[in-house]
C-alpha cells in the first residue's frame, strides 16, 4: 500500500511531496528550500522559543528557525550554534524576529504562504533531533544522484530538488565530468505546478524519460572534444 503524502507549497510554481512527520529527504528539502519558516512558527507554537532569522549583509532573509532557551538553533536539521549557521552562510547575521517579519517575507519577497498546521506534524520528530541527534550539515539539503553507462559514455544526473537536474557527461576510460547541461523537470499539466518528490525512484523516472525524449549523443561527444581541447 502506498504511503500517505502530504503536497507542501513552495516557491515559484514548486510543490513538495512529503511524508507527514518522518524527517527523510523529502522533508530536509521542504524544510530547508520552501517552508522553515512554516516549521519554525510551529515549534514557537508548541514550545514558545522565539524566531530567529538568518540574514544576508543586505538583509534578505536565508532562513528561519527558533531559539532554544540554551542559545542553541533549532531547525529540520537538529541543534545548531549561532556560529555554526554562519559559518554554514559566510556573512550573515542571526536576528530575533516575530510573525509580520515572516509575513513581510510572503507580501515583499516571494516566500510561499506558511502551511504551519502541516508542519505541526514534524515538531515531536525535530525537537527529539534537537535534543538527541544526530544533527545534520545546517542550512544543508541533500543532492540526490544517478550514474549510468549507455554505449561508450558514462552519464550522471545531480538533481539538489529544483525543477532541474544538472548533467554531466565522460567517458568511460576518463575520470573528470564535463558538464552536458540540465533536464528540465515538466510541469503538472493539470495544476501548473513543478511536483518535486525527491526520491530515488523519481530520479530514475525523471531521468529514464529525459534520456529517451532529449539526450543527444552526438552533443555529449561533441562537449568532450570540447572539453579536451580546452
Amino acid at each position: 500500500m502506498r504511503a500517505q503524502t502530504l503536497n507542501l507549497i513552495g516557491p515559484s510554481d514548486i510543490v513538495y511531496i512529503v511524508r507527514p512527520g518522518v524527517l527523510d529527504s523529502r522533508a530536509l528539502l521542504a524544510f530547508t528550500q520552501g517552508q522553515c519558516h512554516s516549521l519554525a512558527l510551529a515549534l514557537a507554537e508548541r514550545t514558545g522559543w522565539p524566531l530567529v532569522t538568518i540574514e544576508s549583509a543586505d538583509q534578505t532573509c536565508l532562513h528561519v528557525c527558533v531559539e532554544r532557551p540554551d542559545g542553541f538553533l533549532i531547525d529540520i536539521t537538529g541543534a545548531h550554534t549561532a556560529a555554526e549557521l554562519q559559518q554554514a552562510a559566510p556573512e550573515t547575521t542571526v536576528r530575533h524576529a516575530d510573525e509580520s517579519r515572516l509575513e513581510r517575507l510572503v507580501r515583499e519577497e516571494g516566500w510561499a504562504p506558511p502551511v504551519t498546521a502541516a508542519a505541526h506534524l514534524w515538531v515531536d520528530a525535530v525537537l527529539e533531533r534537537a535534543e538527541n541527534g544526530p544533527a545534520l550539515q545546517p542550512l544543508s539539503s541533500n543532492t540526490l544522484r544517478r550514474t549510468i553507462e549507455p554505449g561508450e559514455l558514462r552519464i550522471r544526473f545531480d538533481w539538489a530538488g529544483r525543477p532541474e537536474l544538472k548533467v554531466f557527461v565522460q567517458r568511460l576510460e576518463d575520470d573528470h565530468w564535463n558538464s552536458y547541461g540540465v533536464a528540465q523537470l515538466p510541469k503538472d499539466p493539470e495544476l501548473g505546478v513543478f511536483p518535486i518528490d525527491f526520491t530515488p525512484l523519481r530520479l530514475e523516472q525523471i531521468t529514464e524519460a529525459w534520456l529517451s525524449r532529449e539526450f543527444d549523443p552526438a552533443k555529449a561527444r561533441r562537449k568532450l572534444i570540447a572539453a579536451a581541447v580546452e
